[in-house]
C-alpha cells in the first residue's frame, strides 16, 4: 500500500504481509507523516489598488504636509490651502489663523466634512489610536479633538517642524535643534537642545522616551548619521550610529525620517550619497567594526547600490526600540534606462502596519522598476518626468517590493510631485503630495473617484491626496 504525502498527514495500515517468503500475522500500523510548511509568497503587483486619487486645493500655492487616518476611520490631512472652502464643510478659523489647514474627509474620501485654519502652514500631524490629535506648524502645536473641531490644549514652542503623539497622549514638538514634551494634558514635562542636524522624532511611550534622528557634520567632507532616545525629561538613553568619525566610510550620510510601526518596531528612512557600502549604514549600528552581514538584504539591482556614482540613494532600517539595535535593513535606488546606473531616490515618509509591511513614500529620477507596467486603479502611469512621487510597500521580511508606483499622468508628466506624509491604519494606506504647477510644462497626476478631479488653479502647486487598500 503506497500513501501519498501530499495526501495524507496520517494513515493508519491493516493487511497481511510476508517476510522472505512467510506470512506474519496481520498488524496495525500508525504513523504520522510530518509536512515542511510551504509559503507561497505574495505577488508583486502592478496595479494599486486605490480607493480615491484626487487633488485637493484651490487657485494659489497649495501644499499637503501631514496624512493620518482617525480611529473611526476618517481621513485627516493638513498644509498649507490658502481660499480652500469646499462647498457644505464648515470652516474652523482659530485666532491668528491664515492659509494652514487641517482637512478631515470621509473614510473614503468621498466628502470634506471640516476645514480648520490654524497658522500660515501646517508642516506636520499626528494620531493615535485614542484619536489624540496633534498638529503643529508656524503657529506652534495644538491638540484637537479626534473631529479635528475642537482645540483641545496649545503650545507655543515656536516654528515647529516636526511632531509626534504617543500611546499615552504625550506630545513632543520639534523647533529648529530643540525638543519639547507636553504630557497629555498640555502641560510643558521637558525641553532639551540636541546636538546636530535633526531631521525628526516619535513618541515611544512604552517605554516613555523620545527618539530623536538627523546627522553630524562631523568634518568638511564627511556627515554622518544618528538616532538618539531620551527619556521624557531629556535624559540620554541610548543612541545608534552616532559616530565621531568613520574611517574608511566615505560617503554623506543622514537620517531623515522616523516612525512607530504598528508593530511596535522603530522604523528609520535615511539617505546616502553614493553607495552603501561606502556609508555607515553597511555597519551595525553599535559597532562601526561589524559589517551588517544577511541584515542587509539586497535581492534585485533596485535593493543592491552597485554602479551608482554620486547620487542619492535611500536606505531604510527596522529597529528594537528599546536599545536602537538593527534588526533589517536596505537600500533603495532607481536605475537609468540608458545605461541601467543607479539614480537619486528620497524617502520622504514612512510606516509600518501591524504585520511589519513597510509603506515608503517620496519622489525619484529615472526610473523606478517595471515602471511603465504600473496602474492606478487600472489606469496607466503617465510619462516621466524628474521628481516624481511615488509610494511603496515592502514586505515584512525585506525580500520583496510588493508595491512601487508612481502616480503620474495619464496623459502628463507628474514631476515635482513628492509624496509629503504617509499614514496606515485597519487594512488602509494613505499618502499625500503636492504637485508644482507650470503653465509652460503641463503636468498631471492620475485621479479616480476623485472629490476634485482637477487642479484648483493652473500655477503655484496643488495638494494631491491618494488612498488604498494595504494588504
Amino acid at each position: 500500500m503506497i500513501c501519498v504525502a501530499l495526501v495524507c498527514a496520517f494513515l493508519g495500515l491493516t493487511g497481511g504481509a510476508t517476510i522472505a517468503g512467510r506470512p506474519v500475522a496481520s498488524q496495525s500500523a500508525s504513523f504520522s507523516v510530518y509536512l515542511p510548511l510551504v509559503t507561497i509568497p505574495a505577488t508583486p503587483q502592478t496595479n494599486l489598488p486605490a480607493l480615491t486619487a484626487t487633488y485637493l486645493g484651490d487657485a494659489g500655492a497649495d501644499e499637503l504636509n501631514g496624512a493620518g487616518i482617525a480611529p473611526d476611520g476618517s481621513l485627516i490631512v493638513a498644509g498649507a490651502l490658502p481660499g480652500y472652502a469646499p462647498p457644505a464643510a464648515p470652516v474652523i478659523t482659530l485666532p491668528g489663523a491664515t492659509d494652514g489647514a487641517v482637512v478631515r474627509l470621509s473614510a473614503t474620501g468621498s466628502g470634506v466634512l471640516s476645514v480648520l485654519r490654524f497658522g500660515s502652514v501646517v508642516r506636520d500631524m499626528d494620531i493615535n489610536d485614542s484619536g489624540h490629535l496633534i498638529v503643529c506648524g508656524d503657529a506652534g502645536m495644538v491638540r484637537l479633538s479626534a473631529d479635528a473641531a475642537t482645540v483641545l490644549w496649545s503650545a507655543s514652542p515656536g516654528n515647529v517642524a516636526r511632531c509626534a503623539v504617543g500611546a499615552d497622549g504625550t506630545a513632543a514638538a520639534l523647533t529648529g535643534a530643540t525638543v519639547s514634551v507636553y504630557d497629555v494634558h498640555g502641560a510643558p514635562v521637558a525641553s532639551w537642545s540636541v546636538e546636530g542636524a535633526v531631521a525628526d522624532l516619535v513618541v515611544d511611550s512604552a517605554r516613555e522616551q523620545v527618539i530623536v534622528g538627523g546627522y553630524t557634520q562631523v568634518s568638511s567632507t564627511l556627515q554622518l548619521p544618528w538616532v538618539r532616545a531620551y527619556g521624557y525629561n531629556g535624559m540620554l538613553r541610548w543612541r545608534s550610529y552616532d559616530f565621531t568619525a568613520a574611517p574608511g566610510f566615505g560617503a554623506d550620510s543622514r537620517v531623515e525620517r522616523l516612525a512607530l510601526g504598528a508593530d511596535g518596531n522603530l522604523y528609520v528612512a535615511g539617505s546616502i550619497n553614493g553607495g552603501v557600502g561606502a556609508s555607515v549604514f553597511s555597519r551595525d549600528p553599535k559597532d562601526l567594526s561589524i559589517p551588517l552581514g544577511t541584515r542587509l538584504v539586497k535581492y534585485d539591482l533596485y535593493s543592491d547600490s552597485t554602479n551608482t556614482g554620486s547620487v542619492k540613494i535611500a536606505w531604510f532600517g527596522r529597529f528594537n526600540p528599546a536599545d536602537g539595535s538593527l534588526s533589517l535593513a536596505q537600500a533603495l535606488l532607481t536605475r537609468r534606462t540608458s545605461d541601467n546606473k543607479g539614480n537619486s531616490i528620497s524617502i520622504r515618509a514612512i510606516a509600518a502596519n501591524e504585520g511589519g509591511q513597510v509603506f515608503l513614500a517620496g519622489d525619484a529620477a529615472c526610473c523606478i522598476k517595471n515602471r511603465d507596467q504600473q496602474r492606478i486603479a487600472g489606469i496607466a502611469v503617465g510619462p516621466y518626468e524628474g521628481g516624481e512621487g511615488y509610494v511603496a510597500l515592502i514586505s515584512a521580511n525585506f525580500q520583496q517590493r510588493l508595491i512601487w508606483t508612481p502616480y503620474a499622468g495619464p496623459m502628463l508628466s507628474g514631476g515635482n510631485s513628492a509624496a509629503r506624509a504617509l499614514a496606515v491604519r485597519n487594512g488602509k494606506a494613505l499618502a499625500v503630495a503636492t504637485l508644482s504647477l507650470d503653465p509652460a510644462r503641463p503636468r498631471s497626476l492620475i485621479t479616480f473617484n476623485a472629490l476634485q478631479p482637477a487642479p484648483g488653479g493652473s500655477t503655484g502647486s496643488e495638494g494631491y491626496l491618494l488612498l488604498w487598500r494595504a494588504p
